[in-house]
């Protein structure tokens, strides 16, 4: 039992990647499936016409089965996701066609169509599920309807004629509700599984990174100047003199002025840096293939960008300045110990008079 429970688990799993999102690996798995069953089913009732004498009705599943097996070494070879669905897809309706044509095995061909309309949904979306029902339903109807019957090699009564469509159509409207409260739910979970994300990785009040975020992308960048040999700087930034602003100013005007703090650090970096909320009014800017002389000139831009700046909220203007501190971190270092050093300078910036920035040398000025 459990080596037919892992075989199973291994031909499903064979051909995802662990960056499948959820919807691609289960479409993955619907597909095989699928084709796994349509495979066995027509082959198995091929085997049966076959010897009933129907040839023809042997020869049509004989035929779907292999188009199952193609469908199947396309998703596992190529990775053609939507081409292995459509040939599973539009090749059911080709054999559907030709049951509901032939009737099939003592005239029961047609019970087979009720499969289409989940299949169709599923394969496709609500959308073009419903387009691709509606081109099956034409041809259906075509072909049951024409008049004379000359479009059929069997009888069918008009009455088991309607209740077929009418049945068809009811599975439709079923199969369409429950995809689209199955879509609603999926991206209802999407967009919890982004927000979550968001709450994971972010500052709710500034936007950008927060402590948690930035230690992840600090450790990646460590890794990564191990193997190129490369320089990466830290800016510790924090905020002068943060709690006369709420004093005076009150809470949320302090809110604000993070906030466009945090705007204006954005602002004077690349796309490639980051800045973090380390902690109340201190901020945390990580400057890739930077060196300490490159990190300074950041903080000149931070400093000049804060003096042209005029803060007006609602007739609130709080003048604001920074201290910073700035740490190089070479191959072999220790990001703790970087980050201990970039706290340090900051320290002395703000024990030299504030509103300036040291990086080991004198503290300078702005």
């Amino acid at each position: 039992m459990m080596t037919n429970r892992q075989g199973l688990l291994t031909y499903l799993r064979k051909g995802m990647f662990a960056s499948d999102s959820h919807e691609i690996s289960q479409k993955i798995i619907i597909i095989k499936l699928f084709s796994f069953v349509g495979m066995s089913i027509t082959g198995i009732l091929a085997v049966t016409a076959h010897l009933n004498d129907n040839i023809f009705l042997a020869t049509a599943l004989f035929f779907a089965s292999a188009i199952f097996i193609l469908a199947h070494h396309i998703l596992i070879t190529f990775r053609y996701i939507d081409t292995s669905a459509s040939i599973i897809l539009y090749s059911l309706y080709l054999l559907m066609f030709y049951l509901v044509q032939s009737g099939g095995a003592d005239n029961t061909g047609p019970l087979w169509i009720f499969m289409v309309a989940p299949v169709s949904l599923f394969l496709k979306g609500l959308k073009k599920g419903l387009v691709s029902i509606g081109f099956f339903l034409l041809v259906i109807t075509t072909l049951l309807f024409y008049p004379g019957n000359e479009l059929l090699d069997t009888l069918y009564t008009p009455s088991f004629k309607l209740r077929l469509i009418y049945s068809f159509l009811t599975i439709t409207f079923l199969s369409g509700c429950y995809e689209y409260s199955r879509q609603q739910s999926y991206q209802h979970v999407k967009n919890l599984s982004r927000k979550y994300e968001q709450l994971s990785k972010y500052d709710p009040l500034t936007g950008v990174s927060n402590r948690r975020d930035a230690t992840n992308k600090l450790r990646h960048e460590q890794r990564r100047i191990a193997q190129n040999r490369k320089k990466l700087s830290i800016i510790l930034c924090d905020v002068d003199y943060f709690k006369r602003v709420n004093d005076e100013f009150g809470h949320e005007i302090g809110d604000r002025v993070l906030v466009q703090l945090a705007d204006l650090f954005s602002s004077v970096i690349r796309q490639r840096d980051l800045v973090a909320r380390w902690g109340g009014e201190e901020f945390l800017i990580m400057l890739p293939d930077t060196d300490a002389r490159g990190a300074n000139l950041v903080a000149e831009k931070i400093h000049q960008g804060l003096a042209d700046l005029s803060m007006n909220f609602s007739g609130a203007k709080p003048r604001v300045t920074v201290s910073i501190g700035i740490a190089e971190v070479n191959a072999g270092d220790d990001i703790k110990k970087a980050i201990g050093q970039a706290d340090k300078h900051l320290y002395e910036a703000k024990s030299a008079g504030r509103n300036r920035t040291c990086s080991g040398s004198l503290p300078r000025t702005i």
